[in-house]
């Protein structure tokens, strides 16, 4: 027995120690957040569901006017790794959410990650632009504050990779309210074309062009005190697949234990 209580202990301590994980679900959707990828899915087994979204936040630069990067900066997004807080219920007009927040620490300053899950939908607005969402749908708010620049004249180009089903194709012609592109079997990613710059004495909003490679969007961003863009994820449904993921199979196990070790740890620590 003693050896026993010994090993779960260890295991405990490990898992307090490792990187910190995200898992929730609302009426068959599911999250996962781990390391920098964040997948969505209506199957709780994520990791067998071949229609799954993934988002992977797979690069912040440093970038001067003509978009060439500035080269040996260090603290880089590839390198960060976020700290997450406990859930929260969110009420905005008639939409409610749930919310959980991710942290790292990328050029000296924070790199937020808000995961929102709609329990009730409804119309979101931003600076005159509207993005209608339903429950179960998921926004992705990504908040950049109190970074070091190394120029002047530089801006940040965040780069992520979205993939669904199939490849990206544009639902929605430029000039409109955001750009929705179809990833497949009714998954979708809803774009906004507004960055939110919050300073000491107002906030204000600049227009932002999402640029899409393949599964690869860029964002060229302002820098300020704070920037915050937001983008929304419409799931696609389910298709289980026969065979196992051997790398997903290892991150979900971790998951499954997430609110475990969260009670564990707040009572060793």
């Amino acid at each position: 027995m003693m050896k026993l209580s010994l090993a779960v202990l260890v295991l405990f301590v490990a898992a307090c120690t490792a990187d910190m994980s995200y898992k929730v679900n609302i009426n068959n959707t599911y999250v996962e957040f781990m390391t920098k990828s964040l997948m969505a899915s209506k199957q709780s087994d994520i990791s067998k569901d071949e229609n799954k979204l993934t988002v992977m936040f797979e690069d912040l630069q440093q970038v001067k006017a003509d978009n060439a990067s500035i080269p040996d900066l260090n603290n880089t997004l590839t390198a960060a790794t976020f700290t997450f807080v406990d859930e929260t219920d969110e009420t905005a007009g008639d939409i409610t959410f749930k919310r959980r927040v991710g942290t790292a620490s990328v050029f000296g300053g924070t790199f937020k990650v808000y995961i929102e899950l709609f329990t009730k939908g409804g119309n979101v607005t931003t600076d005159g632009e509207t993005t209608t969402v339903m429950e179960g749908d998921v926004r992705v708010v990504v908040e950049m504050a109190t970074m070091t620049t190394a120029d002047a004249d530089a801006t940040l180009k965040l780069m992520l990779n979205i993939k669904g089903p199939a490849t990206p194709a544009m639902l929605t012609p430029a000039g409109t309210d955001g750009v929705a592109y179809n990833l497949g079997d009714g998954g979708a990613v809803r774009l906004s074309k507004k960055v939110m710059m919050i300073q000491t004495e107002a906030t204000s909003y600049e227009s932002v062009t999402p640029m899409m490679s393949g599964n690869v969007f860029s964002f060229s961003l302002p820098k300020g005190p704070t920037v915050k863009y937001s983008f929304f994820l419409q799931l696609a449904e389910a298709k289980m697949g026969g065979g196992d993921d051997p790398s997903a199979a290892a991150a979900v196990t971790p998951l499954l234990v997430t609110w475990v070790v969260a009670a564990a740890c707040k009572l060793l620590f």
